[in-house]
């Protein structure tokens, strides 16, 4: 008489799981770098209201959120060892929903970002790409503490920032706003160092190089308060 091994049929993920994969939690900084950059253009917000608020629904519940569940798909392996409660890795986001979702966001991002005119469509691509390109293989940016912060400063400040006020002008920010825009995304560096912390154990068996595995912890922890505080002076 053989064993039969029963097949486990993948189950569909529930709305509830699929809320956490996307972390809501993570979506403020963006959306409020839209509204900074909304107001640093000192246009008028009574006729453009529902440009606004589309780009806020862009830049956190769209985008960012995209980013975390490209981000929790190419790090499920990772994130068995630091953090395995998570959804894909306990295994309330079965088979490959992880990657389903990521793909559908993306498209609803697009989707949503081609009612913002030009600039804001462009800014959305930019963000998308960096979003897969943080996460995926073979560029994987997070691999590198360095390119990889940065490029998660520039998707949660410095591109929305840029982005609100190009949707109000329709045209390209003025230099001052760039320039505040970037500093902001600068800060938002050592922001993802703290972040990184919690991860040291998975990374370093990984071989994911964030700045408190390059750097150790005392002396990441010192830079990224440094990189938070220099730019607000």
């Amino acid at each position: 008489m053989s064993d039969v091994i029963p097949t486990r049929v993948a189950r569909r993920p529930s709305p509830a799981v699929v809320l956490e994969l996307l972390k809501p939690i993570t979506w403020f900084p963006p959306m409020w770098a839209f509204i900074c950059g909304v107001v640093s253009s000192g246009e008028s917000w009574s006729a453009r209201w529902p440009m606004i608020v589309a780009g806020i629904l862009l830049a956190g519940p769209m985008v960012c959120a995209t980013s975390q569940a490209v981000n929790d798909w190419y790090d499920r392996h990772v994130d068995a060892i630091n953090e395995p409660q998570r959804p894909i890795p306990s295994g309330r986001i079965p088979g490959r929903w992880g990657l389903a979702i990521a793909i559908i966001w993306t498209m609803l991002s697009l989707l949503l970002a081609s009612t913002l005119g030009v600039w804001g469509f462009t800014a959305a691509v930019i963000g998308l790409v960096l979003a897969w390109a943080y996460s995926a293989p073979p560029i994987r940016l997070k691999q590198n503490g360095w390119w990889g912060n940065a490029a998660c400063g520039l998707c949660y400040e410095g591109l929305p920032w840029f982005t609100g006020a190009a949707v109000m002008t329709a045209s390209a920010p003025d230099w001052r706003i760039c320039v505040i825009a970037l500093l902001y995304s600068i800060g938002a560096h050592g922001i993802m160092t703290l972040n990184d912390f919690k991860s040291i154990e998975g990374d370093t068996r990984m071989g994911v190089n964030s700045l408190p595995v390059l750097l150790g912890a005392p002396m990441a922890a010192r830079f990224a308060c440094w990189v938070m505080a220099v730019p607000q002076l």
